[in-house]
């Protein structure tokens, strides 16, 4: 990109399609982002403490579903991660070391690594496979566990919601979305 960014990615996928549709796909990702923005941690932070950082974001992994009933998806996903952060290399921001300082920086610049293991629950009705839905709810709940296998001390949970509503106004091509 303009910016130098780089992104690679593989992947290897078995699927079996039917009744109990299913998906297992084992993936790695390495992505690098030089002059990403950073206001601050929280509800204190504003456009003023303006700053920039690097990342360099790796990982591999599996990620599988199986739909028992076709409007319901079930799956996980276990992967491993080695987030690297570093200063930013925009000339026209300053890095957030030089805004911030380090201790108000939990974890940047250093080597931490992850293990993922998370599950999810996707409701999409009505599920139709091969064509994008006119109408109807696409839901997703995740659940999942970082565990930091570095010894850096940043493990944590986390928990997605999200939800799509398709309506159709006045015909099927006008497909206004909610999305939370």
């Amino acid at each position: 990109s303009v910016n130098r960014y780089w992104a690679i990615d593989g992947s290897f996928a078995f699927q079996g399609v039917g009744e109990r549709e299913w998906r297992v796909e084992s993936y790695a990702r390495a992505r690098s982002m030089k002059r990403l923005q950073y206001y601050g941690l929280g509800n204190e932070s504003v456009p003023e403490s303006r700053s920039d950082y690097a990342l360099l974001d790796r990982r591999i992994g599996v990620y599988g579903y199986q739909r028992p009933v076709g409007w319901l998806a079930i799956g996980g996903r276990v992967e491993g991660l080695w987030p690297r952060t570093d200063s930013g290399q925009n000339s026209d921001v300053p890095t957030v070391e030089a805004v911030f300082g380090n201790e108000a920086l939990p974890g940047f610049k250093e080597d931490s690594r992850f293990v993922y293991v998370g599950g999810f629950l996707n409701v999409n009705y009505p599920y139709v496979r091969s064509e994008r839905p006119r109408r109807g709810g696409d839901y997703v709940l995740v659940m999942g566990s970082y565990r930091d296998v570095s010894g850096t001390d940043h493990s944590f949970n986390r928990t997605e919601v999200e939800a799509q509503e398709r309506l159709t106004i006045l015909g099927t091509d006008r497909l206004p979305t909610g999305h939370a």
